[in-house]
């Protein structure tokens, strides 16, 4: 079901990021129009920082994406492969973390095996994406969304997640993923204290 959604999606992103890529390209910069999305290599900045395409940033959501739903589906090769070889998960409410490739996988296996597993839905919303001296930084808040037996939909959990994420043989992917929980008391709103 979900390859189906990524099927209709995808013409509806690209379209999006090929008009961002003329945006871009008319304020001076340069693309091959025959490249796949993703293609171009990355750059510095004068301060080390990588540079960030409207390409790089697709496939950064793209990666998240593909991340919750390899996990949702049980799909334990595809919820790896979105990690660096040697990246890591780091679960702080549960106090789980775990690196590397294997330890990833015996982990993503053993949590398919709780009961609490079953009939959850991952989202992930408010993305920000900034560049680092290794790749790129997302911070973002996360919901998992629950079906009870009576098909009612309820909040199970909220969390931040922290991912840093590192680009290797032209694919991004996650040198650490950090879920944090969801702060018990939210930050405050300059102007809101009262």
């Amino acid at each position: 079901m979900m390859e189906g959604y990524y099927k209709l999606a995808r013409p509806v992103i690209a379209a999006g990021l090929s008009m961002a890529l003329t945006v871009l390209g008319a304020c001076g910069g340069t693309r091959d129009a025959a490249s796949p999305v993703g293609s171009v290599p990355a750059t510095r900045q004068a301060d080390g920082l990588h540079v960030l395409t409207a390409a790089d940033r697709v496939d950064i959501y793209e990666l998240i994406a593909r991340n919750n739903t390899a996990e949702d589906t049980g799909d334990i090769e595809g919820w790896v492969n979105t990690f660096t070889p040697d990246g890591s998960f780091e679960g702080r409410r549960q106090g789980n973390s775990v690196a590397g490739h294997d330890e990833l996988r015996r982990f993503a296996t053993d949590r398919l095996k709780r009961p609490d597993r079953v009939a959850n839905t991952h989202w992930n919303g408010n993305i920000t994406i900034t560049p680092t001296a290794e790749g790129a930084r997302a911070e973002s808040y996360a919901m998992i969304i629950e079906r009870a037996p009576d098909g009612s939909l309820r909040v199970r959990s909220m969390a931040t997640k922290t991912d840093d994420l590192r680009r290797e043989n032209g694919q991004w992917r996650f040198k650490s993923r950090i879920n944090a929980p969801w702060p018990e008391t939210p930050p405050m709103l300059p102007g809101s204290e009262q």
